[in-house]
């Protein structure tokens, strides 16, 4: 995703910089001037849903493993979900 949206973020870029050289209007001026913020945006959202998806799959592996240890009658199941909550609030 995030090679996705630097290929985009170049391609709109190089329209930007040809549209300008143009003498737009200034409400296009206007306009354009917030692509690259948007581009911003979209950049830190996408990190951001991916490492919540990531937080998210670990989490459910960590239960997963946890409801397994349980069944399997280990001593601790609930051992693998601890370690996985206290990786995810220290940041790993």
């Amino acid at each position: 995703m995030a090679a996705d949206l630097d290929a985009t973020t170049e391609a709109v870029n190089i329209r930007l910089r040809a549209a300008l050289a143009s003498s737009p209007p200034p409400a296009s001026l206007a306009a354009l001037a917030d692509i690259p913020l948007l581009l911003a945006d979209a950049h830190r959202l996408s990190t951001t849903a991916r490492l919540a998806r990531l937080e998210l799959a670990n989490l459910r592996a960590a239960a997963r493993a946890t409801l397994a240890a349980h069944h399997d009658g280990e001593a601790d199941p609930l051992a693998y979900l601890r370690d996985e909550l206290d990786a995810t609030e220290t940041g790993r």
